[in-house]
């Protein structure tokens, strides 16, 4: 599995906590379809597991007011109302992701096609001693601290990846390991894969360019 987004995991967890020690709305099996939240009825059916592999699966279903929703355990015949919204509770496994999955932020090595960059202190330079322009360094480093991740490809967009060369790829050395970020622009669609992971991940078009355009003259300490 990928890392999910802890912040949106989080908010789920404490609404479901704060439920357990009120009461519920209903028990009832009827009440279960009437609220959405029955094995076969639901809207949003959430599973879970803990790095010690318990499980436990949650059903969301309709809302009796702004930002709340019916909620019932599989398994569990309470049906609680949650401070929580559907909306927070993506239905796709995407919509969960760490966003900051593969940011790079303290890379100590950069390279890149006809670049590279060590950090010496809390400078940097280049392989040869030069000091690289600030500005284009700037860039370079708020691209790999920043970058983001909006999904992951599609069974469509997936075999045309693989079949291609990445546009560009960008090697980062960190205290911990090595990232290997290999770069693709496919029609109107821009994504990125880490080496660590099979999958490849959707960006914005703005992080793929923002990398992409960076002027690797100056990088090298050029004008």
């Amino acid at each position: 599995g990928l890392p999910a987004d802890t912040a949106r995991v989080e908010k789920l967890l404490v609404a479901l906590t704060a439920a357990r020690h009120g009461f519920p709305v209903a028990t009832t099996v009827p009440a279960r379809q009437r609220f959405e939240v029955a094995d076969y009825r639901f809207q949003r059916r959430i599973h879970m597991t803990t790095v010690n592999n318990a499980e436990s699966t949650v059903f969301l279903g309709t809302a009796p007011a702004y930002r709340q929703v019916h909620a019932r355990r599989a398994g569990d015949d309470a049906i609680y109302s949650l401070p929580f919204s559907s909306f927070d509770a993506p239905a796709s496994a995407a919509g969960w992701l760490d966003a900051t999955l593969l940011q790079v932020p303290a890379p100590q090595r950069i390279t890149g096609a006809g670049f590279e960059l060590i950090r010496r202190g809390t400078g940097w330079e280049t392989a040869t001693g030069e000091q690289p322009e600030p500005r284009e360094l700037e860039a370079l480093l708020s691209g790999l601290t920043n970058l983001q991740v909006d999904g992951i490809a599609g069974e469509r967009e997936r075999p045309q990846l693989v079949a291609r060369s990445p546009d560009f790829t960008l090697v980062a050395q960190q205290p911990e390991a090595g990232r290997e970020l290999t770069f693709y622009a496919l029609g109107d669609q821009h994504f990125v894969r880490d080496a660590r992971f099979e999958r490849f991940f959707s960006i914005s078009a703005y992080d793929f360019d923002r990398l992409r355009t960076l002027d690797t003259q100056r990088l090298n300490g050029g004008p």
